[in-house]
């Protein structure tokens, strides 16, 4: 798949609930992998968007006061939602 975007971006962990700074690959395959660092070696994860919805700017309390954020949407209840600013 072919790389559309690849920047810094600071997600909020699915068990520890704090916030890291991750660098994230956007592809053309509807992935979204993030890495530890700017080398993208060791991948921390990937992101399947497919079916996922992007809420912009949300009204959660979970990113009130983060510009610049928003909330991917999973499409079926029970899926994880991605907080990221």
């Amino acid at each position: 798949p072919k790389v559309v975007k690849v920047g810094p971006l600071t997600k909020r962990g699915k068990v520890v609930k704090n916030w890291k700074k991750r660098f994230f690959v956007i592809k053309t395959n509807g992935t979204i992998e993030y890495f530890a660092d700017e080398k993208l070696e060791n991948s921390k994860g990937v992101i399947n968007v497919a079916g996922y919805s992007v809420e912009p700017q949300p009204k959660s309390d979970v990113l009130k006061d983060k510009p610049h954020s928003f909330m991917l949407l999973p499409p079926e209840e029970g899926m994880r939602k991605w907080y990221i600013y």
